[in-house]
């Protein structure tokens, strides 16, 4: 035990040692929320019911995309009850990370990574009923071209402008891309599509090993990746979550990139990583691995919170069962508007029915 600690102390990140971390608050919520990964929440006030809700997408890494729908955050992905079938493509598209959000118009788009055929698919519901009916649009496009990669996520900006981020990793050289869309499906015609994250520090450089990707078309491994994005915007600031190494080994993180409200999102040197990288790291004393591929959303105390995967194994996958649950709790953030590193919550909530463990007993 105590060369374990011993180790992955020696392996925290140096932003450690220079910035006190937002302690561990999810005030009045259970840790874990449940079984999964990828989440993107979105907190919703029902008019029909009067109240809040909270809405968890979730795939089935086939053709079937899923809605878990609760008042209750820490129910939401820990009752099977709470989780809808919205929509089924024709094919198995290995549906892989969808993200929520709420169009003007009150309906709601969902991009959908099908990483079979390395693209986004978009859906729409047709009315402002996110549990009513959903209606394809077809893929992504840039300049005409279906746009690569997987891990979409719209960004939505106060002014109504909206950008489309993805990653590109698997799909050399690995980046967090982005392009100003026009439609839910098309990017504004003659605007570029630039790569506005690429792994540059040492925290982003643990490579994927050989043969740990199994679906066909993405060109594994021995690379570093940068995915998952999210975003949040805090006073005049933009930030831009993202997750780096692989996410099955204890190294992967949860990182920020910033921008200005006003500034050029499409131009790469608008965007500055943030000096409180990682925000999120492995963490001994809360017995969380890997955490990251999350997403932030407005919490039960109306701040910013932040929802992501992670494993209690100090191995990762690689020394245990591949087991990740899904963890939510509050951020903390400067007066710029910067979010914080902040320390993993502890997820002792057993899971019924599943062989997942709170956390090791020595």
């Amino acid at each position: 035990m105590k060369m374990l600690l011993s180790s992955l102390l020696a392996a925290l990140p140096l932003a450690s040692a220079l910035h006190k971390p937002y302690p561990a608050e999810a005030p009045g919520v259970l840790n874990p929320l449940g079984l999964g990964q990828d989440p993107a929440p979105v907190k919703w006030h029902n008019t029909s019911s009067g109240q809040d809700v909270y809405l968890f997408p979730d795939i089935n890494f086939g053709k079937l995309v899923y809605l878990r729908v609760s008042s209750n955050l820490s129910e939401v992905q820990y009752d099977e009850s709470n989780n809808h079938t919205i929509y089924t493509f024709a094919d198995n598209i290995a549906t892989e990370a969808p993200d929520l959000s709420q169009l003007a118009d009150g309906k709601w788009v969902m991009y959908i990574s099908a990483v079979s055929i390395n693209t986004i698919f978009v859906i729409q519901s047709d009315t402002t009923d996110p549990l009513g009916s959903w209606t394809t649009y077809g893929n992504v496009r840039h300049n005409g071209q279906d746009i690569v990669g997987y891990d979409a996520h719209g960004l939505n900006l106060p002014n109504g402008d909206r950008y489309l981020v993805w990653s590109t990793s698997f799909h050399a050289p690995p980046s967090i891309s982005i392009i100003k869309l026009q439609n839910i499906t098309d990017a504004v015609p003659g605007t570029p599509l630039s790569a506005i994250v690429t792994p540059t520090e040492y925290y982003e450089m643990n490579e994927i090993p050989n043969g740990n990707y199994t679906y066909p078309g993405h060109p594994c491994c021995n690379a570093p990746v940068v995915e998952a994005p999210s975003s949040w915007v805090i006073n005049n600031t933009i930030n831009l979550g993202y997750a780096s190494n692989w996410y099955a080994d204890a190294t992967y993180n949860t990182l920020i990139t910033t921008a200005t409200l006003g500034s050029d999102l499409l131009d790469p040197s608008s965007w500055t990583k943030s000096p409180y990288n990682p925000i999120l790291h492995s963490n001994f004393f809360s017995y969380t691995y890997g955490p990251g591929s999350g997403g932030f959303f407005t919490g039960p105390d109306n701040d910013v919170w932040f929802a992501y995967g992670a494993t209690n194994n100090a191995s990762g996958f690689t020394g245990g069962p591949n087991i990740r649950t899904v963890r939510a709790q509050k951020m903390g953030y400067d007066h710029q508007g910067r979010i914080l590193m902040t320390t993993p919550v502890n997820a002792t909530r057993p899971i019924p029915g599943s062989n997942y463990t709170d956390y090791p007993s020595s």
